[in-house]
Protein backbone atom coordinates (compact mmCIF):
# COMPACT_ATOMS: atom_id res chain seq x y z
CA UNK A 1 0.00 0.00 0.00
CA UNK A 2 1.29 3.59 -0.90
CA UNK A 3 2.51 5.69 1.67
CA UNK A 4 0.35 8.20 1.91
CA UNK A 5 -3.19 6.22 0.99
CA UNK A 6 -5.49 6.56 3.30
CA UNK A 7 -8.46 4.39 4.50
CA UNK A 8 -11.77 5.67 4.85
CA UNK A 9 -13.92 4.15 6.99
CA UNK A 10 -17.50 4.02 5.75
CA UNK A 11 -21.10 2.89 6.54
CA UNK A 12 -23.73 2.71 3.43
CA UNK A 13 -27.54 3.59 4.46
CA UNK A 14 -30.26 0.77 5.00
CA UNK A 15 -31.58 -0.77 2.06
CA UNK A 16 -34.65 -3.18 1.99
CA UNK A 17 -33.35 -6.06 0.91
CA UNK A 18 -36.69 -8.26 0.63
CA UNK A 19 -39.91 -6.21 1.15
CA UNK A 20 -42.43 -7.34 4.08
CA UNK A 21 -43.70 -10.88 2.97
CA UNK A 22 -45.11 -14.29 3.43
CA UNK A 23 -42.27 -16.91 3.21
CA UNK A 24 -42.81 -19.19 0.59
CA UNK A 25 -44.67 -22.64 1.32
CA UNK A 26 -43.02 -26.18 1.52
CA UNK A 27 -39.81 -24.92 2.91
CA UNK A 28 -38.51 -23.11 -0.14
CA UNK A 29 -36.11 -20.55 0.22
CA UNK A 30 -36.88 -16.97 -1.34
CA UNK A 31 -34.93 -15.81 -4.30
CA UNK A 32 -34.25 -12.12 -4.13
CA UNK A 33 -32.02 -9.57 -6.28
CA UNK A 34 -28.33 -9.52 -5.02
CA UNK A 35 -27.26 -6.57 -3.68
CA UNK A 36 -24.20 -5.01 -4.89
CA UNK A 37 -21.39 -4.70 -2.08
CA UNK A 38 -19.36 -1.32 -2.14
CA UNK A 39 -15.76 -2.02 -2.81
CA UNK A 40 -13.59 -2.52 0.26
CA UNK A 41 -16.84 -3.34 2.12
CA UNK A 42 -16.24 -5.61 5.91
CA UNK A 43 -19.35 -6.14 7.23
CA UNK A 44 -23.11 -6.60 6.34
CA UNK A 45 -25.65 -5.70 8.78
CA UNK A 46 -28.84 -7.69 8.36
CA UNK A 47 -32.13 -6.12 9.95
CA UNK A 48 -34.57 -8.43 10.32
CA UNK A 49 -38.15 -8.62 11.28
CA UNK A 50 -39.78 -11.74 11.82
CA UNK A 51 -43.87 -12.43 12.87
CA UNK A 52 -44.34 -16.21 12.89
CA UNK A 53 -47.37 -17.85 10.68
CA UNK A 54 -47.67 -20.62 13.47
CA UNK A 55 -46.06 -21.54 17.28
CA UNK A 56 -42.70 -22.94 16.96
CA UNK A 57 -42.34 -21.32 13.85
CA UNK A 58 -38.85 -19.38 12.68
CA UNK A 59 -36.74 -18.73 9.94
CA UNK A 60 -33.83 -20.47 8.23
CA UNK A 61 -30.84 -18.04 6.51
CA UNK A 62 -28.44 -18.99 3.67
CA UNK A 63 -26.36 -16.32 3.04
CA UNK A 64 -24.94 -16.13 -0.68
CA UNK A 65 -21.69 -14.43 -1.87
CA UNK A 66 -20.52 -13.75 -5.09
CA UNK A 67 -17.95 -12.16 -6.96
CA UNK A 68 -19.69 -10.77 -10.31
CA UNK A 69 -19.73 -13.98 -11.77
CA UNK A 70 -19.84 -17.19 -9.87
CA UNK A 71 -22.40 -17.07 -6.73
CA UNK A 72 -22.04 -19.75 -3.53
CA UNK A 73 -23.69 -20.63 -0.54
CA UNK A 74 -21.25 -19.21 2.91
CA UNK A 75 -19.71 -21.85 4.32
CA UNK A 76 -18.39 -22.67 8.15
CA UNK A 77 -14.99 -24.40 8.61
CA UNK A 78 -15.78 -26.77 11.98
CA UNK A 79 -11.87 -26.61 13.60
CA UNK A 80 -12.88 -28.75 16.07
CA UNK A 81 -13.30 -31.19 13.57
CA UNK A 82 -9.31 -31.52 12.90
CA UNK A 83 -9.03 -35.03 11.79
CA UNK A 84 -5.24 -35.75 13.61
CA UNK A 85 -4.56 -38.84 11.96
CA UNK A 86 -3.87 -37.55 8.56
CA UNK A 87 0.09 -37.60 7.56
CA UNK A 88 1.55 -34.07 8.34
CA UNK A 89 1.60 -31.44 7.16
CA UNK A 90 -1.45 -32.02 6.13
CA UNK A 91 -4.86 -31.24 7.83
CA UNK A 92 -8.32 -31.85 7.45
CA UNK A 93 -11.59 -30.08 8.90
CA UNK A 94 -15.29 -30.57 8.45
CA UNK A 95 -16.55 -27.46 6.20
CA UNK A 96 -20.00 -27.25 6.55
CA UNK A 97 -22.71 -24.87 4.02
CA UNK A 98 -24.15 -22.18 6.50
CA UNK A 99 -27.38 -22.04 7.20
CA UNK A 100 -28.65 -19.69 10.34
CA UNK A 101 -31.61 -20.92 12.29
CA UNK A 102 -33.04 -17.69 13.50
CA UNK A 103 -34.69 -17.32 17.03
CA UNK A 104 -38.35 -18.91 17.59
CA UNK A 105 -40.62 -16.11 18.62
CA UNK A 106 -42.58 -16.61 22.11
CA UNK A 107 -45.55 -15.34 21.04
CA UNK A 108 -47.57 -13.90 18.17
CA UNK A 109 -46.09 -10.40 17.72
CA UNK A 110 -43.21 -9.37 15.01
CA UNK A 111 -39.46 -9.82 16.32
CA UNK A 112 -36.46 -7.67 15.12
CA UNK A 113 -33.02 -8.64 15.26
CA UNK A 114 -29.72 -8.32 13.45
CA UNK A 115 -27.33 -10.62 11.99
CA UNK A 116 -23.84 -9.53 11.04
CA UNK A 117 -21.69 -10.96 8.67
CA UNK A 118 -18.08 -10.82 8.37
CA UNK A 119 -16.37 -10.54 4.79
CA UNK A 120 -13.10 -11.68 3.09
CA UNK A 121 -11.83 -9.46 0.07
CA UNK A 122 -13.33 -9.99 -3.02
CA UNK A 123 -16.45 -10.48 -2.70
CA UNK A 124 -19.12 -7.93 -4.67
CA UNK A 125 -22.39 -9.40 -4.09
CA UNK A 126 -24.25 -10.24 -1.35
CA UNK A 127 -27.70 -11.92 -0.58
CA UNK A 128 -29.44 -13.35 2.27
CA UNK A 129 -32.07 -16.01 1.53
CA UNK A 130 -34.44 -16.96 3.88
CA UNK A 131 -37.15 -19.78 4.46
CA UNK A 132 -39.73 -20.93 6.66
CA UNK A 133 -38.23 -23.83 9.08
CA UNK A 134 -40.37 -24.35 12.00
CA UNK A 135 -43.60 -24.50 10.45
CA UNK A 136 -43.16 -24.77 7.02
CA UNK A 137 -46.68 -25.64 5.65
CA UNK A 138 -47.52 -22.18 7.83
CA UNK A 139 -44.90 -19.82 6.93
CA UNK A 140 -44.26 -16.77 8.46
CA UNK A 141 -43.98 -12.90 7.40
CA UNK A 142 -40.57 -11.67 7.34
CA UNK A 143 -39.13 -7.99 5.99
CA UNK A 144 -34.99 -7.80 5.84
CA UNK A 145 -32.73 -4.50 5.35
CA UNK A 146 -28.60 -4.24 4.67
CA UNK A 147 -25.98 -1.57 6.23
CA UNK A 148 -22.89 -2.17 5.36
CA UNK A 149 -19.21 -0.85 6.46
CA UNK A 150 -15.76 -1.00 5.50
CA UNK A 151 -12.59 1.17 5.48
Amino acid sequence: MPQNTVIVPYQTPRVVHLASQVLPGAGAFTNQGVFALPVGCKKVVAYVTYTRGAANGFPRFQPMLGNGTEETQGVVVNPSSLDVTTAPPQGRYNVFMEQINGPIPTGAGAISYSLRFCLDGGYTTFRLLVTEAGVVDTPGTIAIALTTSGG
